[in-house]
């Protein structure tokens, strides 16, 4: 058997990170899939006129939207520019 020629000398110490990149890939396939959703779904709002407009100042639009946590998933932080592009009331 001939001896390792320098060059794969010089990779054989990258081979135990080449065999598990494979198993990285996989774990890191399986950690992004979604599972489940438990939080109630939202349904977004028809296209309306100003007619509608006491839809968007509801009691329990707070709740239901949590703007809150939209902002704190976003991971906007202070100092942040954010477009918030909507007509509103």
């Amino acid at each position: 058997m001939k001896p390792p020629t320098p060059r794969l000398r010089r990779l054989a110490p990258l081979l135990p990170g080449l065999l598990l990149l494979p198993v990285l890939v996989v774990l890191l396939g399986l950690s992004c899939t979604r599972g489940p959703r438990v939080e109630e779904e939202r349904t977004p709002a028809q296209v309306m006129s100003f007619r509608s407009a006491d839809w968007l100042e509801r009691e329990d639009r707070i709740r239901q939207e949590q703007p809150d946590k939209v902002i704190a998933t976003m991971g906007v932080k202070a100092g942040d520019m954010v477009a918030d592009v909507g007509c509103g009331t």
